[in-house]
């Protein structure tokens, strides 16, 4: 059946860069890689400034482990979505590629970066606490930097009261994995759409 569809589209022609992905992703299906890089190759000649540019840079956010390449690599999306037709659509979901940054800190353990970096990028106040409470939550689970995890903690606080929240508290005690002794207050903050869990040490 793909196959088919491969000897279609080749006796059609390949006239535009669409023909190409199309043909590409043919090969991909039919299992084929070696022929799908020839076809690449060939798009990439023919078409120098195409719309593949978009996609190999998009890959490069998700992939790019240094924060500062990550930077670059979103400074240039963002001036090309301004002058690039290429890049029209990705203006309006610049936002959710800007997001990704705060986790290349977090994997990096630059808590002051990841800070930053949130405050930053982050537009979305749900979506920042989330990123705040996702890494509290790997910080307990570990027993490491609870005194940015109490940070952290306070700062989701403090959003809470900035935003207006009407947020359900509750507070239990427990004592996290590979911790000793030391006990650590969970409170957790539930809304309709968002469900919180702020550690103090």
């Amino acid at each position: 059946m793909i196959q088919k569809e491969i000897e279609a589209a080749l006796k059609a022609g390949l006239k535009t860069e669409d023909d190409y992905i199309f043909i590409q992703n043919l090969y991909g299906a039919a299992r084929l890689p070696e022929q799908g890089k020839m076809v690449n190759a060939i798009k990439k000649e023919k078409f120098p400034q195409g719309k593949w540019i978009v996609n190999e840079i998009l890959q490069k956010v998700y992939t790019e482990s240094d924060p500062a390449k990550k930077e670059a690599i979103l400074a240039e999306m963002i001036s090309k979505s301004e002058t690039d037709s290429n890049w029209k659509d990705i203006k309006l979901t610049i936002n959710n590629y800007k997001s990704q940054l705060p986790y290349t800190y977090i994997t990096k353990k630059d808590w002051e970066g990841f800070k930053k970096s949130v405050e930053k990028n982050v537009i979305d106040k749900n979506q920042m606490a989330s990123l705040y409470n996702n890494t509290a939550w790997e910080m307990q689970k570990t027993s490491t930097d609870l005194k940015t995890a109490e940070e952290i903690s306070k700062f989701l606080q403090n959003t809470q009261n900035q935003n207006g929240k009407n947020l359900l508290l509750k507070s239990q005690n427990i004592l996290p994995a590979n911790n000793g002794n030391k006990i650590v207050k969970m409170h957790i903050a539930c809304t309709p759409i968002l469900m919180l869990w702020c550690f103090i040490a």
